[in-house]
């Protein structure tokens, strides 16, 4: 295999062949059967420094032109031909490449779907300060909703990313707040 990708930004053992990379795209379609993006994808690979961002969606798009995955409404799709090279060709990548993979992609597929399922806005309040609003879903209906103002940017983002990292823990501790819930409290 032809050693032909830049490698910036990738650790030592990660992929160095854009050949590599188009293989690792299809078997982790293949493996983890779940509507990826291709940023879903590109932040896969780049979280584990396993190839180059540039790289990767130059693969992404010679995967799409070459109809080994197609794209449809902004998701990736893997085409009985992409799933022939996961199958086939997987041998070329190393287990260990392999496995990182696996599991930044269970940890993408989670958080791709944390984000589908909550909608979180980040607006510049006029009077200085933002406002982050906060929405939980299931199956489309709203349940929950929550909206706080902050200082600045930054901590409008931290909390952005925290949210995203376990809204589950937001709403139970709202709730155990709302509704003075202490389970070692013995009536």
């Amino acid at each position: 295999m032809e050693f032909d990708a830049f490698t910036g930004g990738v650790e030592p053992g990660g992929l160095n062949s854009r050949e590599q990379i188009k293989i690792l795209i299809c078997f982790l379609m293949d493996q983890i059967k779940y509507d990826f993006t291709p940023e879903n994808i590109t932040n896969i690979l780049t979280s584990q420094a396993l190839a180059n961002y540039f790289e990767i969606t130059q693969s992404l798009a010679e995967l799409e032109k070459n109809q080994n995955i197609v794209l449809q409404k902004g998701t990736c799709h893997l085409s009985p031909s992409g799933s022939a090279i996961a199958q086939r060709l997987v041998s070329n990548i190393p287990f260990t490449v392999r496995e990182r993979a696996l599991r930044a992609a269970e940890i993408e597929k989670v958080m791709a779907k944390r984000a589908k399922d909550n909608k979180i806005t980040i607006q510049k309040d006029t009077d200085g300060g933002y406002f982050v609003h906060i929405s939980m879903y299931d199956q489309e209906k709203e349940f929950f909703n929550l909206s706080i103002k902050v200082f600045d940017r930054d901590q409008a983002e931290t909390i952005k990313s925290n949210f995203i990292q376990n809204p589950t823990d937001v709403y139970i501790s709202n709730l155990k707040t709302l509704l003075h819930y202490n389970p070692e409290e013995k009536e």
